[in-house]
């Protein structure tokens, strides 16, 4: 998603097909945690849909769920398989488009970094159905491996959270719910594609992308010593909060 509408969106850049292969999905704990804690849900808005990793997710696991996918770059729901519970708009988390209290919880899945709260807040309040939640969910590389840190430096793979971060949006109390740790496996090439989907790789020109690329090459393949099929196995945390109505 867009910080605000004068900044580009990398994802605009993007191929949709590699973004939906490579990028991890989901634990389902935690979204069995995220139903039992909003309690039932008909409708959800996944604010930054991407190519609809999440949405995906939640529909295999919650066949009465509807999902509305907003999404500004108009690229990225042409790698999501279709689905008929699965509607997409185009849109942001501070403008979604969708109709005054028409969901039970929006949901910013691997996208919060990117909203302006000031206005994602009042949005967010508009679409919910009275009693309605919102719900943050959020993977990250577990950092905490020193092998794994160095890794994520080199990817340039995003902020690292810490389990006590607020994230506080306007007309919200937050809880944090649970932190989920897991592993993703991927061959060398996979985590060298799971690189170029970054927005840092993707707002970067071709000079820094090759050397972006280069020196996640030697640290995979000279440091580390991962043969060519070499399966990476790449721990994880998935933090959960849960977004109350203030």
């Amino acid at each position: 998603m867009e910080p605000t509408p004068a900044t580009p969106n990398p994802y605009a850049q993007a191929d949709p097909d590699l973004y939906h292969r490579v990028r991890p999905g989901y634990p389902e704990a935690a979204l069995e945690a995220l139903l039992t804690r909003v309690g039932p849900v008909r409708s959800v808005a996944d604010i930054g849909a991407g190519t609809g990793i999440f949405a995906r997710q939640l529909l295999d696991l919650e066949p009465q769920v509807r999902v509305e996918a907003v999404e500004p770059a108009p690229e990225m729901p042409r790698g999501a398989p279709t689905q008929p519970r699965l509607t997409w708009h185009r849109g942001t988390s501070e403008a979604t488009g969708l109709a005054p209290a028409s969901v039970d919880l929006v949901v910013w899945a691997q996208s919060f970094h990117w909203v302006d709260r000031e206005r994602t807040g009042p949005e967010a309040s508009r679409i919910l159905v009275p009693g309605g939640h919102g719900a943050i969910i959020q993977n990250q590389m577990e950092v905490g491996e020193p092998w794994v840190h160095r890794l994520s430096r080199i990817m340039r793979s995003g902020d690292v959270i810490r389990a006590d971060w607020n994230p506080r949006l306007p007309g919200f109390k937050t809880r944090l719910v649970q932190v989920f740790p897991w592993v993703q496996t991927l061959t060398v090439d996979e985590v060298m594609a799971l690189a170029r989907t970054r927005s840092s790789y993707l707002g970067s020109g071709p000079a820094r992308q090759r050397r972006m690329q280069a020196n996640l090459n030697w640290y995979l393949r000279d440091h580390l010593a991962y043969p060519k099929e070499g399966q990476v196995r790449i721990p994880h945390l998935t933090f959960l909060w849960i977004l109350d109505p203030a």
